[in-house]
């Protein structure tokens, strides 16, 4: 089984695991495997002073993860209100045992200091991963699952450092197959592909329990 975290289009493949991540506006099909969550570049004022909706929102059937969500200093959002949010989102996912997928640009101390100052227990996850090695073993050090992409494959000194047991692979907005980055990411870490899955399919089992 091939397992894709982060999708934001379902392939409907025979053998393919996805968890599509949706934004709290779009339709939720209950079929599928679903993240939702409010990004950084998504945040207006009123989401900022009350998000109450947001909790009646991820008990819906087939939710079961909150993301994406997290940091971004690319945005000209003000960094103290996505933080804010974040938080916010952080403390309903703790509340509700949901994982965490994040998107992160800038922000990575920030994010692991709320990680340990919120005593976040759930499984975290860093989604599209483009860091270098040094950041890696920050993440890893601290429980961060991080999750290898398309755009994720140049970096392969930091593919290479990233555990088995800390590693995941998604397609996100791309159009490539899970199976063509799973073949890459398994020749960049010297393993075979049936390997790499059976650790995967561990590390989702260990993250998302039992989901179907």
């Amino acid at each position: 089984m091939y397992y894709n975290i982060h999708t934001h289009k379902a392939s409907n493949t025979t053998g393919v695991v996805e968890i599509i991540s949706i934004s709290p506006q779009d339709t939720i099909n209950p079929q599928h495997l679903i993240s939702i969550g409010i990004p950084p570049w998504e945040i207006n004022d009123e989401m900022a002073e009350n998000i109450s909706w947001f909790q009646n929102l991820i008990t819906k059937k087939g939710i079961v993860a909150i993301g994406e969500i997290g940091l971004d200093k690319r945005l000209d959002i003000p960094f103290e209100k996505q933080l804010n949010l974040l938080s916010k989102q952080i403390a309903i996912a703790k509340k509700n045992q949901k994982p965490l997928i994040f998107h992160c640009v800038g922000g990575f101390n920030e994010l692991i200091q709320l990680k340990r100052e919120k005593h976040i227990l759930n499984a975290c996850i860093i989604h599209g991963f483009r860091g270098k090695e040094e950041l890696v073993k920050e993440l890893v050090r601290h429980g961060f699952y991080l999750s290898i992409g398309e755009k994720s494959l140049l970096h392969r000194d930091a593919i290479t450092t990233i555990p088995l047991s800390h590693l995941f692979i998604e397609t996100d907005m791309s159009f490539c197959k899970i199976e063509d980055i799973y073949s890459t990411v398994a020749l960049i870490k010297s393993v075979s592909v049936n390997e790499l899955k059976k650790s995967i399919e561990q590390n989702f089992i260990q993250c998302f329990g039992n989901v179907f």
